[in-house]
């Protein structure tokens, strides 16, 4: 049977995998920077429309200071719905990276995902083959590239 709202430090015990079908929160569910760890026995399966909140609250990214869901071994993680990250307590670092679903395997892959409370330019990406969320900035030569072609642009404007 699908769960609806999960959170706050607990372990899911269930015959087969979980199915999520509303909010899914390690920590408590509303509460910017608190994160917690979320324990599934037999993996967990994550429904189109739920939505899985992850808070960040140290760029240290130390055990402890961002939002965990596991399994106790051999479990899938499947991803749908739309995950959405808050990150609080400072500037985190580019290429930092972090696993926030530490499963056996995983299938599947978010709608969307959301990044709050990065630095401006940064943002952050979730990898549905090993569960790790990493932030970073655009590449340096895609900036270029983007300011080569409005310059184009400009230039072609001017030209007519």
């Amino acid at each position: 049977a699908p769960v609806g709202v999960m959170g706050s430090h607990q372990v899911v015990t269930t015959t087969g995998a979980a199915q999520i079908a509303g909010n899914l929160s390690a920590g408590d569910a509303g509460t910017a920077g608190s994160v917690g760890t979320l324990a599934f026995n037999n993996g967990v399966t994550l429904a189109t429309g739920s939505t899985s909140t992850f808070d960040f609250s140290n760029p240290s990214l130390a055990s402890g200071t961002f939002d965990l869901v596991t399994s106790d071994g051999g479990d899938t993680a499947s991803f749908d719905g739309s995950l959405v990250l808050n990150f609080t307590g400072g500037a985190y670092a580019d290429n930092s990276s972090v696993k926030i679903f530490d499963f056996a395997a995983y299938s599947g892959n978010f709608s969307s995902v959301t990044a709050l409370g990065l630095s401006d330019g940064q943002q952050a990406s979730f990898d549905s083959t090993t569960g790790f969320v990493t932030i970073s900035a655009p590449e340096p030569s895609m900036m270029g590239l983007c300011a080569a072609a409005g310059l184009l642009e400009l230039r072609r404007r001017r030209a007519h």
